[in-house]
C-alpha cells in the first residue's frame, strides 16, 4: 500500500499556483509512490482565488487582474489543467498545484476530520457544546470566533431543524 501524505491547505498569503510547492517536491525526490490530499475549508476554483479570497490578504483590484493572469498562464503550463475544477484555489492555488502535478486528491477538510474522527471513535458528542450564528460558530457564554472550517464541522455535526434557514443565518439559497 502507498504511503499517503495529507496537506491541509488554508491560510496562505502567497497566491503562487503551488508553483514553489512542486518544486520543493521534485528538488527532494517527488512523492516517491505516495498519495496525496489536500484538505481544504474553501471551494473557490484556481482562477477565482484571486477575486475570492485575495481582498482578505491585503490585494487590491490590480493587484487581483495581476494574480489572475499569472494563475491563467500556469494553469495552461501544468500537466493538467487546474481551471474550473473546484477546491483548486485553495492556499492561493497550493491545491490546484498538487492536483495539477501529482494527481492530489482534494477534499473537505471538516468532513476529513470528522470522518477520521468517527471511525476512529474520539468524537463523541451527546449534546450540542456550540452554536452558530452569524456564519461563526461561538461556545456559550464565550465571544470568541472560529475559522470557517468549524462551520463545515457545525454543518454536518448539528443539523438544522428549519430547512429554510442556512447554517450561516441567511435564508436558504443564498
Amino acid at each position: 500500500m502507498p504511503a499517503q501524505g495529507m496537506v491541509a491547505a488554508g491560510g496562505s498569503a502567497a497566491t503562487d499556483g503551488g508553483a514553489g510547492a512542486v518544486q520543493a517536491i521534485n528538488d527532494g525526490g517527488g512523492l516517491r509512490g505516495a498519495r496525496l490530499t489536500v484538505l481544504s475549508a474553501v471551494t473557490s476554483t484556481f482562477l477565482d482565488a484571486p477575486r475570492i479570497l485575495g481582498p482578505q490578504k491585503g490585494a487590491g483590484h490590480a493587484e487581483i487582474e495581476l494574480l489572475e493572469q499569472r494563475l491563467g498562464q500556469l494553469a495552461e503550463s501544468y500537466p493538467r489543467n487546474p481551471v474550473g475544477v473546484p477546491r483548486t484555489g485553495a492556499a492561493g492555488g497550493l491545491s490546484g498545484g498538487l492536483w495539477a502535478h501529482f494527481g492530489a486528491e482534494l477534499v473537505s477538510g471538516a468532513d476529513a476530520v470528522l470522518d477520521a474522527a468517527s471511525s476512529t471513535g474520539i468524537w463523541k458528542l451527546r449534546t450540542p457544546s456550540w452554536w452558530v450564528r452569524g456564519g461563526l460558530i461561538r461556545r456559550p457564554g464565550r465571544a470568541r470566533s472560529f475559522p470557517r472550517s468549524w462551520n463545515g464541522c457545525a454543518d454536518r455535526v448539528f443539523p438544522l431543524r428549519d430547512p429554510d434557514v442556512s447554517r450561516r443565518g441567511f435564508p436558504a439559497g443564498r
